[in-house]
């Protein structure tokens, strides 16, 4: 399986069972899922934008604090959160690198 299916495959499951489900999330599963996508701290323009897994995550950020304000798992949101935050930074930081060394070329 190539880089870009498995990570649209995990965009996928972020979107089915994190984004678009109305009860609060599996946090393990959740923590599963991250847990993938930390694999791929550096991943080229190129599959950010045709996955659009940047996206995805941020959604799926943007979900998990929603679920916090009536969450009992306070904590364990908070850690979820952080992750998918310094994986966004982290792409948005090499996407940065990445634009400015083919920019100087």
């Amino acid at each position: 399986m190539g880089w870009a299916s498995e990570i649209e495959k995990l965009g996928s499951s972020l979107r089915k069972e994190i984004i678009d489900t109305k009860a609060e999330p599996d946090l393990e599963r959740t923590k599963d899922l991250l847990g993938q996508l930390q694999k791929h701290k550096t991943m080229p323009i190129e599959i950010l934008t045709t996955t659009r897994i940047g996206n995805t995550l941020a959604k799926c950020v943007k979900t998990l604090k929603r679920h916090k304000r009536t969450s009992a798992h306070k904590d364990e949101l908070d850690s979820l959160i952080s992750v998918g935050d310094k994986l966004l930074s982290e792409w948005k930081d090499a996407v940065d690198k990445e634009t400015t060394k083919n920019a100087n070329i």
